[in-house]
């Protein structure tokens, strides 16, 4: 037994042995350790800090971001005069909506601008004669800026730059007379320089007559596209050639197909031929030996539809001019150009009665309309060729009673048209001119 309790207490003072030394030889974190890792940490958060802040990291990035806003102000100003430079200007137009590419100020088609064509002209010539050996008229006729007293609107942007358009004709008073070979020879030319002497004004680069493409492009009309006397021997584009036939009368045939004379319609009416000679600015008459060739370049339209006005071909012993030269000339509902309908009529919109004058279009019959109204009548500077089946006239295109068509002709026989109308300058300003807008009764204004 006591051999027993000796071999236990024995055996308990070996485990007591091995238990001190096991737990006896463990590592523990003493305070210093602890301190030591607290400092190392605040200087790894000192380190971090300053890197991130100041010149660091966020500094980085602060600077990033504004060399790339500045890089980016620079790469758009670019793109911006490149945009300048391709337009020719800094004005850009969308539909009636016209805005500086820079600034992004926007105006108006028919907003008013208070340009003065006698301001600051800088000794320019503001007087202008036109002669009567260009003319054909029983006078010289002499224009001067200080006769036109009236406003003027915005009509367009053309290579970047504002075009302003006289609200009246400048002549309202007194007619612009042109006749015969004078309306196709000097007829562009003469206008544009009556129209030249009122490009001398502040903010102004240069002016020059209305034309028939600036009346399209405020309208939409493509001759092409429309189709002009599609099928008739005057269909735009058409090509025409005259000979004077074994019977000593005129004959043609054109590209269209169509054929004079035709053997179920009967002879020509005429057996001479004028016709203009571009190398010699004149015209000159067709032999018997010789034809020629025309292109059909004339077409007349309402504008408030862009239905053509073709010309007259069914009854070939008569004239073609009544069918464009009357004030009954018929239309569909008017789909464009105009206000709300009242009392089955619809009046021209603001823009559309700056360029064709106070009309409307009113119910005449079963889904038939009439343009009817007041407004004077115009010359525009650009010229037009009409075919028909045995003769040719040359004349330039006209606005009058509302509409595009064409004034006093000369024609292929030599008979001599005579006609007046008005004028009106379109003004082209400087690309650099500043406008500032003004507000009086509801009307806007833009001062140079």
């Amino acid at each position: 037994m006591k051999l027993e309790l000796k071999l236990k207490e024995k055996l308990n003072k070996k485990e007591e042995e091995k238990f001190y030394i096991k737990h006896n030889n463990t590592k523990g974190i003493t305070l210093i350790a602890l301190i030591i890792t607290i400092i190392i940490l605040l200087i790894l958060a000192v380190v971090t800090i300053n890197a991130v802040q100041g010149d660091g990291i966020i500094g980085y990035a602060k600077k990033a971001k504004t060399e790339w806003e500045k890089a980016s102000e620079e790469e758009q100003s670019k793109l911006i005069d490149l945009e300048i430079d391709v337009a020719g200007g800094p004005w850009k137009q969308e539909e009636n909506t016209i805005t500086n590419i820079k600034t992004k100020e926007t105006l108006t088609v028919g907003d008013y601008v208070n340009y003065d064509p006698k301001a600051e002209t800088n000794g320019a010539t503001l007087t202008y004669t036109s002669p009567a050996d260009k003319t054909g008229a029983n006078n010289d006729q002499t224009f001067n800026v200080t006769d036109y007293t009236d406003k003027w609107r915005v009509l367009d942007v053309q290579n970047g730059r504002i075009r302003l358009i006289s609200e009246k004709c400048i002549n309202e008073s007194k007619k612009y007379e042109l006749k015969g070979k004078n309306v196709y020879i000097n007829g562009v030319d003469e206008l544009n320089k009556i129209c030249a002497i009122f490009g001398h004004g502040k903010g102004a680069e240069s002016a020059c007559s209305i034309t028939v493409n600036d009346i399209n492009k405020i309208t939409g009309y493509n001759p092409t596209i429309q189709k002009f006397g599609e099928g008739l021997f005057s269909e735009y584009g058409n090509t025409v050639t005259y000979k004077i036939n074994s019977d000593g009368y005129i004959a043609t045939e054109t590209t269209n197909g169509n054929k004079w004379p035709d053997n179920d319609e009967g002879t020509s009416r005429y057996n001479t031929f004028s016709y203009y000679d571009e190398s010699t600015r004149s015209f000159v008459n067709m032999n018997k030996e010789n034809s020629v060739t025309i292109t059909s370049t004339y077409y007349g339209y309402t504008p408030t539809t862009l239905e053509n006005i073709n010309l007259d071909e069914k009854n070939k012993t008569v004239e073609n001019d009544a069918s464009v030269n009357n004030q009954d000339v018929e239309q569909s509902q008017p789909t464009q150009g105009v206000g709300n309908e009242e009392n089955d009529s619809y009046k021209y919109n603001d823009i559309y009665k700056m360029i064709f004058g106070d009309y409307s279009v009113a119910k005449n019959g079963d889904n038939k309309y009439k343009i009817k109204g007041t407004g004077t009548s115009y010359y525009l500077a650009s010229r037009c060729v009409i075919t028909s089946w045995d003769c040719a006239r040359w004349s330039l295109f006209v606005v009058k009673f509302g509409y595009v068509g064409y004034g006093a002709t000369y024609k292929s026989t030599g008979y001599e048209g005579q006609t007046e109308g008005g004028v009106r300058p379109v003004v082209t300003l400087k690309s650099d001119v500043e406008l500032t807008k003004s507000a009086s009764n509801g009307t806007i204004e833009w001062n140079i």
